[in-house]
């Protein structure tokens, strides 16, 4: 039985020191969740800078359209963005997030653009029909979503998503915590039951 006691408390040590080092491992993947969301700020900074390049009529003429100008600079400015500033294959997923949100904000763009193409055309109808109503027309409409909308959806969609990383982390570590709790506490039954019995088999000796 002694022997039996001994094996049981020999795996238990082993199964703590496993927590142990599975806490360990946790702290420091939460830790680097916590400096990703420290760099978000250089890459909204990043995005920032492209605000210019985004509003450059040459450069749009060689995409054919203003809203084909807008989606390709500004993914191509994003994902440059989020691979200087994030290391790894850990930030696979914010890179495919940002794709996706960043297609359909451009799908939002062609759509709208679309629209202020028909008002245009409209416009120059009554231009060229002599009508009075072109006065009223003279202020270009908005051609889609702004540089500065994309990049408060891009800080919005990174914030978020790091919030929930960190949320999932925190829990995952908080029941990893539990468990060394409760491995510690067999360990410390397991060592007073060895005692025990050992101090029985001297008082037969004895």
């Amino acid at each position: 039985m002694g022997a039996g006691l001994v094996l049981l408390l020999a795996k238990s040590a082993v199964e703590l020191n496993k927590m142990v080092e599975l806490r360990k491992q946790m702290e420091i993947l939460l830790t680097d969740i916590r400096n990703e969301i420290d760099h978000k700020k250089d890459v909204s900074f990043s995005v920032a800078e492209s605000k210019t390049a985004l509003i450059s009529h040459s450069d749009c003429y060689e995409y054919g359209s203003i809203s084909n100008c807008i989606s390709y600079k500004f993914s191509e400015s994003a994902e440059n963005a989020v691979r200087d500033n994030t290391g790894g294959g850990k930030d696979r997923m914010e890179e495919e997030l940002l794709e996706v949100e960043l297609e359909r904000l451009r799908l939002n763009v062609e759509e709208k653009n679309s629209s202020v193409h028909l008002r245009q055309d409209e416009t120059e109808e009554k231009h060229y029909s002599g009508g009075n109503e072109l006065a009223e027309e003279q202020s270009p409409p908005h051609s889609g979503v702004s540089a500065r909308e994309l990049e408060r959806r891009l800080h919005e969609l990174l914030e978020t998503r790091q919030k929930e990383r960190i949320a999932e982390l925190e829990s995952a570590l908080e029941c990893a915590e539990r468990d060394l709790r409760e491995k510690e506490r067999e360990i410390s039954w397991w060592r007073r039951s060895a005692r025990l019995v050992s101090q029985h088999r001297e008082e037969k000796l004895l």
